[in-house]
């Protein structure tokens, strides 16, 4: 018997952006990964980095903590994760982080709607915290379109980050 939450059902809606092949693809792979379809379960089929791991960084990165932040970089590109995909998917993170501080619904976020990630999105809704993020999003964005070609991506994400942290 195959169960299902509704976190994760909706995870993957807003995975496929709409596409319904695409809804139906990562919905085999999940359940080929476990018949109990868990937004972690989910997350760990499809080979995406959870938000808790993207919060912590963000944090690490907010409190300029250099050696935590190499630590998490090497900790996420050991997992096994397409280091490239992980920082598209960490833009989308930061994107909708910015849309949560504005005001947007949850409806138009990414995020799960799962209480430990609105208790930090509130904790954090400062104007220091929002203008660190906006600035953040800005540096992982021109990240993001560089390491498209590169062969030493991890390196490139380490030295942006480092960069981002003494400004």
């Amino acid at each position: 018997m195959k169960t299902y939450s509704k976190e994760a059902v909706e995870y993957i809606a807003k995975l496929c952006d709409g596409g319904l092949r695409d809804g139906i693809t990562l919905l085999d792979k999940c359940l080929a990964y476990s018949n109990e379809l868990t937004l972690q379960n989910v997350v760990s089929a499809l080979g995406v980095v959870d938000y808790d791991c993207m919060i912590e960084l963000t944090d690490i990165i907010t409190d300029k903590n250099t050696q935590a932040m190499i630590v998490s970089v090497e900790n996420i590109y050991n997992s096994g994760k397409d280091i490239k995909q992980f920082v598209k998917q960490y833009v989308q993170f930061l994107l909708d982080v910015n849309k949560y501080f504005v005001g947007c619904s949850w409806e138009y976020i990414g995020i799960p709607k799962l209480e430990k990630y609105e208790a930090w999105l509130k904790d954090n809704c400062t104007e220091y915290y929002v203008n660190k993020i906006r600035d953040l999003l800005s540096t992982m964005v021109d990240l993001d379109g560089r390491i498209k070609y590169s062969s030493s991506p991890k390196y490139d994400i380490e030295a942006t980050l480092l960069l981002e942290i003494t400004k």
